[in-house]
């Protein structure tokens, strides 16, 4: 499904049953070919590349993920959980695995999706 001419051709799609049983959030590293996705079921964030080798879990334990956003200028991913009205994000950079929580929210609040809009500064 490689095309050197048209650099929009497509991927196969990607499965794994070790690490995806329902994924819902996505998010994208285009440089890096890398797919972030979070599993609802697994209450977890992966990693994959575009080809569908290296899953990887980048988090686990964070509950019903429904939005993903990846930052390309720092390499941050982040989230909203809906189980505990928060915003979260983790530095991709670092090899440390550390959630740092942004924004608690309300307790009737259900965060759904995240966009994040970097600048180069």
């Amino acid at each position: 499904m490689f095309n050197e001419f048209n650099l929009n051709a497509p991927f196969p799609s990607i499965q794994s049953k070790e690490f995806m049983r329902n994924a819902i959030g996505l998010s994208f590293d285009y440089q890096r070919s890398k797919i972030f996705y979070s599993d609802i079921q697994r209450g977890s964030i992966n990693q994959v590349f575009f080809n569908g080798t290296g899953h990887r879990v980048i988090v686990e334990h964070q509950g019903s993920v429904e939005g993903l956003a990846y930052e390309a200028v720092n390499n941050v991913l982040y989230w909203t959980c809906n189980n505990d009205a928060t915003i979260n994000h983790i530095n991709l950079t670092s090899n440390e695995t550390k959630v740092k929580t942004i924004i608690n929210l309300g307790q009737n609040d259900k965060p759904r999706g995240i966009e994040v809009d970097s600048c180069d500064a």
